[in-house]
């Protein structure tokens, strides 16, 4: 458990169903965040199986992650993107609304769920 997550294994035995979980409230700042990325790259290459990691990642992936409001810049995604890429982790596809997170003028994709291939 750090500031910015919560980790844990959940068993749901009556379905055989085993995975690891962790639930993730990042910070507001590039910065801030690396420590995450870390920690996140340190859980992946430890822990075996089936993992899920959701929650406010409150980064961007992509330039239609926002509607109005600053620009997306290269460098906000560039720390997700690598971790994407380093870890294989996978950003699944939200069913339902387009923009998890608004302040009525500002519209953005910033919680999302990722998963491992297992």
């Amino acid at each position: 458990m750090t500031a910015q997550l919560i980790h844990g294994s959940i068993e749901i035995n009556r379905l055989n169903i085993n995975f690891d979980f962790t639930a993730v409230y990042e910070l507001h700042t590039i910065a801030e965040r690396k420590p995450l990325w870390d920690k996140l790259r340190s859980i992946h290459s430890t822990y075996q199986g089936p993992w899920l990691a959701m929650g406010d990642y409150n980064v961007v992936a992509s330039i239609n992650d926002r509607l109005v409001g600053s620009p997306v810049l290269e460098v906000e995604m560039g720390d997700f993107k690598e971790y994407l890429h380093d870890t294989g982790t996978v950003d699944l596809k939200q069913v339902g609304r387009n923009f998890t997170w608004t302040n009525s003028h500002v519209f953005s994709t910033i919680d999302r769920a990722l998963v491992n291939s297992d």
